[in-house]
Order: C-alpha cells, then sequence, then structure tokens
C-alpha cells in the first residue's frame, strides 16, 4: 500500500491540494517544488529521496484492525475431514495516506549523479512560511529494480567511475522495492458511438 501510494504521487493530490510531488506547493508567498526532473514528460521509474527522521513522514500507515494469522489445520476439523487439506489465511483492515510532502522528493527522470544532487538540493532548501529552512536532510533513497544498479553505483560503490573516491558513498541508506514502478495509466474511455 506504502510503496503504490507513494508511486501514485506523482498524480494524487495531498493536503494542500496540489499533486504530492509538485513543482509548485505554496509556502507562505512562494511556491516550492519537492520534484527533479519535469514531472509532465519524464517517465521513468520513480525514484524517492526521503528525511525519515521526523515524526510525520510522507506516507502514514494506519492499521484499522490488527492482522490475525488463522489456520485450519485441525484433524478434527469438517473441512480438513471432507476436503483433505488445511487452509491458512490472514484477516485485517489497513490503509495509507499522505503525510507531509517536506519529508520526500520524488523524480521520474534518470537517476544521474547530476538528478541526485538536485533533489537533496530541493529538499535541503525547503523553507517554512517564514522563509526559514526546514531543516529537512535526506536519509533515504527508495528505488525500484530498474533504478537498482543505478543506485548501487551512486550510494554503495566506494570508488566512482575513473577511479576516484565516491563522494556519495553511504550518503543515505538505499532501499530497493518490487513494489516501486510507474503506476498503471488510466483507463482508456471507449470511443463515442457515431
Amino acid at each position: 500500500l506504502a510503496f503504490e501510494l507513494l508511486c501514485k504521487g506523482f498524480s494524487a493530490t495531498c493536503y494542500d491540494g496540489q499533486y504530492f510531488f509538485d513543482t509548485d506547493h505554496p509556502v507562505g508567498t512562494t511556491t516550492v517544488s519537492n520534484v527533479v526532473g519535469n514531472p509532465l514528460t519524464d517517465t521513468g521509474e520513480p525514484w524517492f529521496l526521503v528525511d525519515a527522521t521526523h515524526a510525520l513522514l510522507p506516507i502514514i500507515y494506519q492499521e484499522r484492525r490488527p492482522f490475525n494469522f488463522v489456520a485450519i489445520d485441525d484433524l478434527t476439523s469438517e473441512r480438513v475431514f471432507l476436503q483433505n487439506e488445511f487452509a491458512y489465511g490472514t484477516d485485517g483492515r489497513s490503509n495509507v495516506g499522505f503525510g507531509f510532502w517536506q519529508t520526500c522528493v520524488g523524480s521520474r527522470a534518470a537517476l544521474t549523479k547530476a538528478n541526485y544532487e538536485a533533489a537533496v538540493s530541493a529538499m535541503m532548501g525547503i523553507p517554512n512560511s517564514n522563509g526559514d529552512p526546514l531543516g529537512m536532510n535526506p536519509t533515504l533513497l527508495v528505488v525500484g529494480k530498474n533504478n537498482r544498479g543505478a543506485a548501487k553505483a551512486l550510494i554503495e560503490a566506494i570508488t566512482a567511475d575513473g577511479g576516484g573516491s565516491n563522494i556519495y558513498y553511504k550518503d543515505v541508506e538505499l532501499l530497493i522495492s518490487p513494489f516501486v514502478k510507474n503506476p498503471p495509466a488510466p483507463p482508456v474511455p471507449p470511443a463515442p458511438e457515431e
């Protein structure tokens, strides 16, 4: 749920009425961007830079009813006797919602050193309504399978291309998830009949 909502942040609105990842969030008398690249034309797999040190995070998880694991594996059970099988399942309720957009920068542009640096700069430059820095500092880079190699080269390689030191080595933690992917395109309505 959390990764799906994060990926939908380029087209779903948050508490200020703007897309969660947008170029013009209103802050005081100005607007602030928490997106790198062009959200209208970049179509690559999304990646996210997160400051996970605050109480309010980009995605809020709400557990409505705790998940309960249920096993029907008693040999005297009617189901086990009649169907000659065990059944296992879980039941619970939860949901997610957008939190503080200021704690996350998203991009669908290529994950390059320049774009990573632009994301860090964007996050650290987010002000409060008085124009003072909020103190955001990235701690986590979240990527999907298609950005895995670029992220590992950027964050986990000790040396950079050409043999010099990698200044981004261990700059943030890296989280690679198969659930980070482009959200499906909305269904195309059928053509009107003539």
